[in-house]
């Protein structure tokens, strides 16, 4: 039997990305990926949300990919940040999990008419 003794480790602890308002809905905001190097389902990876923003993008939780649910407003909302949990799935052991900052930056457009 295999030890499930490493933690998932994501590509990068924080990430940046940019997106157009007005966007359409389950527009592509990006795809997260962490490795773990332990074997069997002590190495499989799930992904999952883990702030409130949940109304706003949805993942893939065998993926990292990352989608809207929201068409984002400028004049609303300029940025927002959430984090993502990648999660192993060991049989016996308490399952080990990593954290990682998603920090979404929303691009104005001139759709707004001038006053």
């Amino acid at each position: 039997m295999y030890d499930n003794d490493n933690f998932p480790i994501f590509d990068k602890s924080i990430y940046f990305v940019d997106i157009q308002e007005n966007n359409l809905l389950n527009t592509i905001l990006l795809q997260v990926h962490a490795n773990d190097s332990d074997q069997d389902d002590n190495g499989r990876i799930t992904y999952e949300l883990t702030e409130p923003y949940n109304n706003y993008v949805t993942i893939d939780k065998q993926t990292g990919l990352i989608k809207t649910k929201v068409q984002f407003d400028y004049e609303q909302m300029k940025n927002f940040t959430f984090n993502v949990t990648a999660m192993d799935h060991p049989k016996k052991e308490q399952p080990l999990k990593t954290t990682a900052i998603v920090h979404v930056n929303i691009i104005d457009q001139n759709d707004n008419l001038p006053k």
